[in-house]
């Protein structure tokens, strides 16, 4: 997948520079040809150089975890947003309230909608059921700082 992004990169690159070039190549003077030719070089060797020096860990773990936020952007969109997923786990939370983990994930969701009282009560309940759960006490002391 990679190669195939990087052929159709390098075939980009080359179409550009064949179609700048056209007016070098059919004007007579040296000094336009030799321009010509430092531009390609100049334009190969970078390329090259990133091939050979650039970390391509990184740039697969970045198109893998570009693909899966794109997909979570999906589902979210599909369960209403924000606000459908508040409403769908504050309907599950009034038929079991002693569910730590919704009053977790409920105040998460409050705290990514940037709306801190209600993430600290609800983390609140979650840290009241679960007050020994490492996570959920680094998010409740999380919001206690906004």
């Amino acid at each position: 997948m990679i190669y195939l992004l990087y052929s159709l990169l390098v075939l980009m690159l080359m179409t550009g520079i064949g179609l700048l070039s056209i007016p070098f190549i059919t004007t007579q003077t040296v000094s336009s040809k030799y321009f010509l030719f430092s531009t390609l070089f100049v334009t190969l060797f970078s390329l090259g150089l990133y091939q050979w020096s650039s970390n391509q860990p990184a740039l697969k773990q970045w198109l893998t975890q570009g693909k899966a936020h794109y997909q979570l952007q999906q589902e979210i969109n599909q369960l209403g947003g924000f606000a459908g997923m508040i409403h769908r786990i504050k309907t599950k939370l009034a038929n079991n309230p002693d569910d730590a983990e919704g009053w977790f994930i409920l105040g998460k969701l409050y705290f990514a909608d940037q709306d801190y009282d209600e993430a600290k009560k609800a983390l609140g309940k979650a840290y009241q059921l679960r007050p020994n759960d490492p996570k959920i006490k680094y998010f409740y002391d999380k919001t206690a700082r906004h």
